[in-house]
């Protein structure tokens, strides 16, 4: 009776200490995320569409929310598009925060990756034991590549939370027997997969053959002797049940997507088909596509692990390809390895889960390989970690309690090496406020300018505060044209007038326009559509950039030129976006207005 005591309370102190270092965990993950969140936010061309996008909608109703996402990919003259799950969410932190500041846009991105942690501690339960799971999750939090895309708005970044979220549910139906317990894992399937497939396309590639083929290999569906009984299990009344549950919750999520589609004769569903037949910008082989993806996935896999990319003018430098190579190869062998010997079923399904998740994942990225970028890679963020585990397990089992200095030597290297690559991209930011230097730590975005929402602020509060007139207008790249655009209207200053001046032509009728660029770039790369017209009487810097202040010479502006056809056909081209107001037959007019056109 005593010894049933004692490891029952040894059972308690065991899981007491595994909520407090989840807790701790997570706690440091809250601080590395929002550490100088709001200035050192980015604030560039993709947030600043979706701010205007969605501000009408939090300030004067739902109706005025779109019924499809963010672009995808050109398709002709017009866009696919994906679904409106990642707005409605932004949409719903705007609401609960009664504000349309960019940072309120970018909490939910936040959010879902602070969440992650607990969600993936519970998912590597499946298989580990509680210090595994709580090792993996540690080297996981603390990521420099995952820290990066927790730190502002963008569709792709919250994918990492609703793959596993969908796969945790895929794995306890399985597991399940109950009808109400399978319906219950399906319908959290189900919503994650929805959510998940509308935030980034290769999501929803990633995740529909996963699980097909998961499920595929799982049932062994090819053996035709068990065939009769598997379709009748499929056709009785709890297949049918968790089928339409299914069914029912992902047509639920689709169905401003359905809707959209039918009222513009499924324009959408045309440019999803259209795109696999645009012609691709660069004409590679399927063979120069494999050989590509099994340089670049490498790269991918030690940038995630490590925080650092390959060494300068070297795309195929040997060591992150050889680390990396080696590291996914053997990481792959030792799960289907393991698979092979495991008695558990539970365990079972997880090796092969993660055995497909890896292979299949490497398979949908070869048409993409020569434009793949790390957001590709958000659909594979916990594998590496998950293959860390896996090495754990194995080490303890060959050596015993002599494994654990090298498990904490790895744990405490992959924690090193990014927390040097998050204290060094943490430095830029800190400097690029106040001066001017070369960046190159943010591996997310095309343009490593160390521009951030910090700066662009004080660039807009000085435009304000020292325009000459309530009727202005700016330059800029095309990068910020839309963020002063956004930020001067969050000054709620009904005297004020403000445009960009794209062209010439805009420059008439105003005798003063600010021109901003970045310190780099300075007065030279300025448009010659502007400069050419104006002479510079002052500027100022904040941080990588630089605003001049010019007069506009009136005598020197052309007469303006016809448009030419071509351009209004391209315009023509183009489906106009739904909103949900657009659905009811509900007016726009005024609130339109207030920010113009949306995109």
């Amino acid at each position: 009776m005593q010894k049933k005591c004692c490891l029952k309370n040894l059972y308690s102190n065991k899981k007491r200490l595994v909520v407090i270092a989840l807790f701790v965990i997570v706690i440091g993950a809250i601080w590395v995320r929002t550490f100088h969140y709001h200035e050192w936010l980015f604030f560039k061309w993709d947030q600043a569409r979706d701010s205007i996008l969605l501000a009408p909608a939090i300030e004067h109703g739902p109706e005025h929310l779109p019924l499809l996402g963010p672009r995808a990919t050109k398709v002709g003259n017009d866009y696919l598009r994906l679904g409106p799950a990642y707005y409605y969410t932004q949409y719903v932190s705007g609401v609960v925060f009664s504000s349309t500041k960019p940072d309120v846009f970018a909490y939910p991105d936040l959010f879902f990756s602070i969440l992650t942690i607990p969600l993936l501690y519970f998912f590597l339960r499946l298989y580990f034991s509680r210090t595994n799971a709580l090792l993996a999750v540690l080297m996981y939090t603390f990521s420099f590549l995952i820290i990066q895309y927790s730190r502002f708005s963008w569709n792709p970044n919250s994918v990492p939370f609703f793959i596993i979220l969908s796969f945790f549910g895929l794995l306890k139906f399985i597991e399940s027997k109950k009808v109400k317990q399978r319906i219950g894992w399906i319908a959290l399937w189900a919503g994650a997969f929805s959510i998940a497939s509308q935030y980034h396309f290769f999501a929803f590639f990633s995740l529909t053959a996963i699980t097909a083929i998961f499920v595929f290999l799982h049932y062994q569906l090819w053996k035709p002797k068990d065939i009769g009984s598997k379709i009748k299990t499929v056709f009785s009344k709890r297949g049918i049940a968790v089928a339409l549950t299914a069914v029912f919750i992902i047509g639920v999520a689709y169905t401003p997507v359905i809707i959209s589609d039918v009222v513009t004769d499924g324009s959408n569903v045309k440019n999803f088909i259209g795109a696999f037949s645009e012609k691709p910008k660069k004409n590679k082989t399927t063979w120069q596509k494999i050989v590509r993806n099994f340089r670049e996935q490498p790269k991918h896999y030690y940038l995630l692990i490590t925080s650092f990319r390959h060494r300068k003018g070297m795309k195929a430098d040997p060591v992150p390809v050889g680390f990396g190579t080696v590291f996914v190869v053997l990481g792959l062998a030792l799960t289907i390895a393991r698979r092979k010997k495991e008695e558990s079923a539970q365990k079972k399904a997880f090796l092969l889960l993660v055995s497909v998740w890896t292979i299949v994942f490497f398979l949908v990225t070869i048409p993409m390989s020569y434009q793949l970028r790390p957001r590709f890679f958000v659909v594979i963020f916990p594998i590496p970690y998950i293959f860390f585990g896996l090495w754990f397990v194995l080490f303890k089992e060959k050596f015993g309690d002599r494994a654990k200095p090298a498990i904490i030597s790895i744990v405490a290297m992959i924690l090193i090496l990014n927390a040097y690559g998050t204290y060094a991209w943490f430095r830029e930011n800190m400097l690029s406020q106040n001066h001017a230097l070369d960046t190159g730590r943010t591996y997310i975005l095309k343009k490593q300018d160390g521009v951030t929402l910090g700066q662009l602020e004080k660039v807009t509060d000085y435009m304000y505060e020292n325009r000459r007139s309530d009727d202005f207008i700016y330059y800029s790249k095309p990068e910020y044209t839309i963020s002063f655009k956004y930020l001067l209207w969050q000054k709620n200053d009904p005297l004020i007038s403000y445009d960009f001046a794209n062209s010439t032509q805009d420059l008439r009728g105003h005798d003063y326009v600010f021109a901003i660029n970045s310190v780099s770039g300075g007065f030279d790369s300025v448009s010659k559509k502007i400069k050419d017209y104006a002479t510079v009487i002052s500027q100022k810097q904040f941080g990588q950039l630089v605003v001049f202040e010019m007069k506009i010479d009136q005598n020197k502006i052309p007469a303006p030129k016809e448009k030419k056809a071509v351009a209004v056909e391209e315009e023509e081209g183009k489906t106009e976006r739904l909103f949900w107001r657009d659905v009811f037959g509900l007016s726009s007019k005024e609130v339109d207005s207030e920010l113009g056109k949306k995109e």
